[in-house]
């Protein structure tokens, strides 16, 4: 309220009484005196009032001279381009340092995707391991896949004995990528699929050892097969079109090796395919052929996707 008083009545817009009693107000109070004189002389000094202000002597000679000086005392910003010159050869300096760069920051990141898939990789197979030793400990013995059925077929039977909780832990995470998990059927339905079915189905799934068991005396204890050191299942080899097994480690780690579980339930990465002086190839058998072994200790991991051989 008084700040509108104080602008009414340095405007003159207050009555008699009122413009009387804001002076009584101000003698009584000379901060009040004071706030409507600093009022009074701002609002002066904002109205133009026609008073034309004359430039400092000798301005027009003395902005010359400057300009003059300024010229002939150039200043390092001078000397800088208004427009830097842009080449191809720069372009391409610059993209070869942020490939360069992309690259060394890509490597130990591929590195460490490809040592984490090889790790998911081995505790899907341990799993596996955990459900076969269920199956034997009611069977007397692992999974044993007919002849002429698919060798992935071990995964439905693992199902259908109630052994196997999670159908992903039958192949290696870097192939699940590539492909959704089928949902796998009961056994009894094989004989009604189609080739082009088993492959869709089985294809990616850890290769097994068909032969494992067949060959073992009558008298050998589940216990003593699940002490055994024999390879039971891993990552599947590569396969041409006709159905060979092809030189080289599998694929799923980009050929580095392959994880491997063995009958005691350990596993395993294996950079070369040699087992034992009397199993030297993993996915072969001493014949050179992926099917079931020739002795006790000859063994060959079949790929899921081909059709069991056992003799």
């Amino acid at each position: 309220m008084i700040a509108e008083q104080m602008l009414d009545y340095v405007f003159d817009q207050l009555d008699a009484t009122n413009r009387a009693a804001f002076e009584r107000q101000m003698s009584l109070d000379p901060e009040l005196s004071h706030k409507v004189g600093r009022l009074r002389e701002s609002i002066r000094l904002m109205v133009d009032d026609g008073e034309e202000i004359e430039p400092p002597a000798l301005l027009a000679s003395k902005t010359l001279a400057a300009v003059q000086h300024r010229k002939a005392h150039r200043h390092v910003g001078d000397y800088l381009p208004s427009r830097v010159p842009f080449r191809l050869a720069d372009f391409a300096v610059a993209a070869t340092v942020f490939f360069a760069a992309i690259l060394t920051l890509s490597v130990p990141l591929l590195r460490s995707r490809a040592q984490m898939d090889q790790a998911a990789c081995s505790f899907n197979l341990g799993k596996l391991g955990v459900s076969l030793a269920n199956y034997a400990s009611t069977h007397g013995t692992y999974t044993q896949v007919p002849e002429s059925r698919p060798a992935g077929a071990y995964g439905l039977m693992l199902q259908d004995a109630h052994a196997l909780t999670d159908p992903e832990i039958l192949r290696c995470p870097s192939v699940a990528k590539q492909r959704p998990t089928s949902v796998l059927p009961p056994y009894e339905t094989l004989t009604q699929l189609s080739p082009e079915s088993y492959r869709e189905l089985f294809e990616g799934h850890f290769a097994y050892n068909v032969g494992f068991g067949l060959h073992q005396a009558p008298s050998e204890s589940v216990r003593d097969l699940l002490q055994a050191r024999r390879p039971v299942a891993s990552d599947g080899p590569g396969m041409a079109q006709d159905g060979r097994i092809l030189e080289g480690n599998s694929p799923n780690h980009g050929g580095r090796g392959q994880n491997v579980l063995y009958c005691d339930g350990h596993c395993q990465f294996l950079r070369v395919r040699w087992i034992s002086n009397r199993d030297r190839d993993l996915f072969l058998n001493e014949a050179n052929m992926p099917a079931a072994g020739l002795h006790s200790e000859d063994s060959a991991l079949v790929p899921s996707i081909m059709p069991v051989r056992l003799r």
